[in-house]
């Protein structure tokens, strides 16, 4: 989680979102990629052709927040921000510095939210069968 900055988090007392807070995602810490690359990098022979999934806890930023919240003593919740104001949100703090990224998180926020609402509807259908 390298890329939320939890003391602003903590101070605003929300963590904002450009997509479904219900979205469960897989994080994965850098230095566990950092390890399982330097041993593809010391040892390539042994890694030819090879492919690693690395994979995480799958949270929610909705779960994610409530931890923080327990944890600091402190209401933290999560705001979705509609995809474009996120995009804006990102450029001003630097994460965002080209119209190819900013294109390419757009496309990535939509498909978060597509298959959340695809998601969604299948549960309903097997709750109602």
């Amino acid at each position: 989680m390298q890329a939320l900055d939890l003391k602003k988090v903590i101070d605003a007392g929300k963590l904002a979102l450009g997509f479904n807070p219900l979205i469960q995602h897989a994080f994965v810490d850098v230095s566990d990629v950092v390890v399982v690359a330097l041993g593809v990098i010391n040892d390539p022979k042994e890694h030819r052709m090879a492919q690693y999934e690395l994979m995480g806890e799958n949270i929610s930023h909705d779960a994610i927040a409530s931890i923080i919240s327990q944890l600091v003593r402190k209401d933290v919740r999560c705001e979705v921000l509609s995809p474009e104001d996120f995009v804006v949100n990102m450029k001003a703090i630097g994460a965002i510095r080209t119209q190819f990224e900013e294109e390419t998180v757009l496309r990535t926020l939509g498909y978060c939210n597509e298959w959340l609402e695809v998601r969604l509807f299948v549960n309903a259908f097997d709750f109602v069968r």
